[in-house]
């Protein structure tokens, strides 16, 4: 048990401290530095992939089309069809970039609080999702043969033939 005793850590809100942890500071500001940052990054990146998506779609369109259709109608859809595009896949990609720091930022706490614990789970999480994705297949799998079975005999029961 005495070597227990130099592993404890006092807890610093027992005695009326608190800190950055504690009132959660960190990760809010963490959390408001990154959002502006990631979302005009998606943006940018998404809207040239737009324009460029756009502009090389228009060229593979028959040029008849371009003759029945006006200008006008053109220029509409082109445009609004990239907005569509740019604001989907830039509220992806922010999303994704912001879980992603969120994730890293989280890891490094827990590091920083136990690495033996968060090494454990680093090795346990991925083999239990493996596990349950598997599990999920064939469940899936025996989901999609009972149905079967079920028209099968439903076909059979009306006296319907193949």
């Amino acid at each position: 048990m005495a070597y227990l005793q130099g592993l404890r850590r006092e807890d610093p809100l027992a005695n009326g401290e608190k800190n950055d942890l504690a009132l959660r500071d960190a990760v809010q500001a963490a959390n408001v530095s990154n959002v502006p940052v990631l979302c005009l990054a998606g943006r940018l990146i998404i809207g040239t992939i737009a324009l460029l998506t756009a502009c090389t779609s228009s060229i593979l369109i028959e040029i008849a089309f371009f003759d029945i259709t006006r200008t006008g109608e053109l220029l509409s859809r082109l445009s609004e069809d990239t907005q569509i595009i740019k604001n989907a896949a830039t509220s992806n990609v922010s999303e994704i970039l912001r879980n992603l720091s969120t994730a890293f930022i989280g890891l490094g706490f827990m590091f920083a609080t136990s690495w033996k614990l968060t090494l454990l789970a680093l090795v346990v999480v991925p083999g239990i999702s493996i596990a349950v994705r598997e599990v999920g297949r064939y469940l899936r799998e025996v989901s999609h043969k009972t149905q079967t079975a079920a028209a099968v005999l439903t076909k059979c029961s009306r006296g319907e033939n193949e």
